[in-house]
């Protein structure tokens, strides 16, 4: 054995065999859709097909326990439109930073059904079009949302994830086409407990 697995194993071991109420933390990687309603006209993003104006969205996530059924949850996404109409803008990349409380309803079961709620800011990124290279400004707003789930506990300490989501997006400026990308937002994805 490497010095490396050495130090790590009693790590991995306590993972293991920790006990999911003992457990105050978790880390997630998710991926799913999220359709604006400013660009319901354009063919939507699935992680099937790479043909669509829009990116799948993706995310990664940490959740701290504050109680035995309420998470305190940090989120980073990203999400691309890859088909944009304004002149001298090629695509844009949403960027959205939030917090958020995830409320387990049925906490230390195999099933456990969640709503959250949250809040958080949104990086707006456009992107030049090469035939009209100019310099572009970045635009921050805001989001608001609220949506349910469920938790699935495959393991002690891995989890999967199904979140479906409603989300207020907007911008002072517009970024891109719109100022407003507010719509629904459907996830899926595993996490990690310690």
């Amino acid at each position: 054995m490497t010095i490396k697995k050495i130090l790590f194993m009693p790590l991995y071991l306590s993972l293991l065999l920790t006990p999911a109420a003992a457990q105050k933390a978790e880390i997630g990687l998710y991926a799913g859709q999220w359709q604006p309603h400013a660009t319901e006209h354009q063919k939507t993003a699935s992680l099937f097909s790479g043909s669509a104006h829009t990116t799948p969205y993706f995310s990664f996530s940490i959740s701290e326990s504050m109680t035995k059924t309420f998470f305190l949850k940090q989120t980073v996404g990203y999400w691309r439109q890859k088909k944009v109409s304004a002149k001298g803008i090629d695509s844009v990349t949403l960027i959205p930073v939030t917090l958020s409380v995830k409320h387990r309803l049925v906490p230390d079961a195999f099933f456990m059904p969640c709503v959250t709620y949250g809040a958080g800011l949104v990086f707006g990124i456009p992107h030049s079009d090469a035939e009209f290279p100019e310099t572009l400004s970045n635009v921050m707003g805001f989001d608001i949302f609220v949506g349910t789930g469920f938790d699935i506990a495959l393991l002690k300490s891995l989890g999967f994830h199904v979140n479906f989501s409603y989300h207020y997006v907007k911008f002072p400026s517009p970024v891109g086409d719109t100022d407003d990308f507010t719509g629904p937002r459907g996830i899926f994805g595993f996490f990690l407990r310690f």
